[in-house]
């Protein structure tokens, strides 16, 4: 993966990962756990 070290670079980095552990929590705390406790 390709850094740049100027500010938006490091923004779209931090956004990118927001992103992806966002949707970690989405998958597991929305979707897995509540199929578990059926």
């Amino acid at each position: 993966m390709l850094f740049r070290k100027d500010p938006c670079g490091i923004v779209c980095i931090a956004l990118t990962y927001a992103m992806l552990l966002h949707c970690l929590y989405v998958i597991l705390f929305v979707i897995i756990i509540p199929l578990l406790n059926e």
